[in-house]
């Protein structure tokens, strides 16, 4: 077996499982942020998805879970050679009504700066931005009605 080190902050855990080619962590977190299995995900380390994290299933509704900066991380695994993989809670996830709705943003914000020719004196990191700055607004825009 490899040994790697887990180090979780409290509330957290990391469960090895290992068979054949595969080396798996699966991280259980605090009931606010995990399944109803106490899970928030899990990490292959060796075998076929080597190095890949999947989000557990059914986390409550905005929640999410990925690789993050040492400062935001919840769970480190240190790898025999020393390297850090950094797992905590991802900014910016968004329920599946927030993404639909971020995503007519992006779209109205689209049509809105191709039509007369709007974007014609925008570069492209102009308009990606332009398109961005307006869905979130978009969205800030339709929680502010939700809560009228």
């Amino acid at each position: 077996m490899v040994k790697i080190d887990v180090n979780c902050e409290a509330g957290y855990d990391a469960k090895v499982y290992e068979k054949g080619e595969t080396l798996r962590y699966y991280l259980r977190g605090p009931n606010e942020v995990s399944n109803p299995r106490g899970e928030i995900g899990m990490i292959d380390l060796r075998g076929r998805f080597a190095g890949k994290f999947k989000v557990a299933d059914n986390l409550p509704s905005g929640v999410g879970f990925g690789f993050v900066s040492e400062d935001k991380a919840k769970v480190t695994l240190t790898t025999p050679d020393g390297k850090n993989l950094y797992i905590g809670p991802k900014a910016g996830v968004m329920d599946t009504q927030s993404r639909i709705v971020y995503g007519m943003g992006c779209n109205h914000a689209v049509n809105y700066l191709t039509q007369n020719n709007r974007s014609d004196d925008l570069s492209q990191t102009d308009f990606i931005s332009a398109v961005l700055n307006y869905a979130s607004e978009f969205i800030d825009a339709y929680r502010e009605h939700l809560e009228d």
